[in-house]
């Protein structure tokens, strides 16, 4: 059996400090990632900040949510869930530039955090449709919707974009899956009506509009539905009780106004 022959003691020499330099490199590269870990971690005080402000903002105490949120991420500026909640602020109160502006943020920040860029998505998809953006607002919210599929005002909102953008039978294809994971939620038998409405499908639309408030007896928008299929149907007796349904609601005047519209029509001779 030949006998083992060891390197030569310069080459021993060079293979020690290139296995120390290789361990050192190594520690260096495991500390710098944990040191960016630790970087993108919030301060407790600022968890503390964040929660404080979520409270505030579910109680519509807005500015004292906004004031929350910014020190939270005053303490941890990389904080995705402050920025988010800061977005949303940001938009309730009217400032869509610096609300988008959060979001994307997230976008670049978070890559790899699924639920935290479907929310990012879902808030720039807001934006859009507030500005009637349909085009941008059905890629956002179909992002958001294959991102995370527990949240139900995901593909809801989704199908509702793709109403305004004239794509009914995806819509109703998306709410028909929706309905699926969450049977029985009544946003997504209204946007349903709506859909039908908008096929000019009186009759399935009042089946959504009339399961929709079964489920929820004060939902002003169902109503609204309810009526103007009834009216488009020509039972005017029931589009008036449903039309004193709304206004007995306390509706918003253009929803109030959109219900007295049908009714009137419908009334109307021709």
């Amino acid at each position: 059996m030949p006998a083992t022959i060891a390197p030569p003691r310069r080459a021993r020499i060079r293979l020690r400090e290139w296995t120390v330099g290789l361990v050192i490199l190594s520690a260096v590269v495991v500390a710098a990632v944990w040191m960016s870990s630790m970087r993108s971690q919030p301060s407790r005080e600022a968890i503390a900040l964040n929660n404080q402000g979520h409270d505030s903002l579910n109680s519509g105490r807005l500015q004292v949510a906004r004031r929350h949120f910014q020190s939270a991420l005053a303490r941890s500026p990389r904080f995705a869930e402050a920025k988010l909640n800061l977005a949303t602020v940001l938009h309730r109160e009217g400032d869509d530039d610096a609300a988008a502006g959060l979001y994307g943020e997230v976008l670049r920040e978070q890559p790899k955090r699924r639920e935290l860029i479907a929310a990012a998505h879902y808030g720039l998809g807001e934006i859009d449709l507030q500005a009637d953006a349909w085009p941008s607002a059905v890629a956002h919210l179909s992002a958001a919707t294959l991102g995370d599929s527990a949240r139900v005002e995901y593909p809801n909102n989704l199908a509702f974009a793709l109403i305004r953008a004239g794509r009914t039978d995806e819509a109703l294809a998306t709410l028909r899956t929706a309905q699926q994971r969450f049977p029985g939620e009544p946003s997504l038998l209204k946007n349903a009506a709506l859909a039908w409405f908008e096929r000019a499908r009186p009759d399935s639309a009042l089946s959504a509009a009339n399961a929709a408030v079964r489920l929820r007896p004060d939902f002003v928008a169902a109503w609204v539905l309810k009526t103007r299929s009834e009216a488009a149907l020509g039972d005017l007796a029931a589009a008036r009780a449903s039309l004193a349904t709304v206004e007995r609601l306390g509706a918003d005047e253009s929803s109030v106004r959109e219900a007295q519209d049908a009714v009137r029509e419908a009334a109307t001779p021709r």
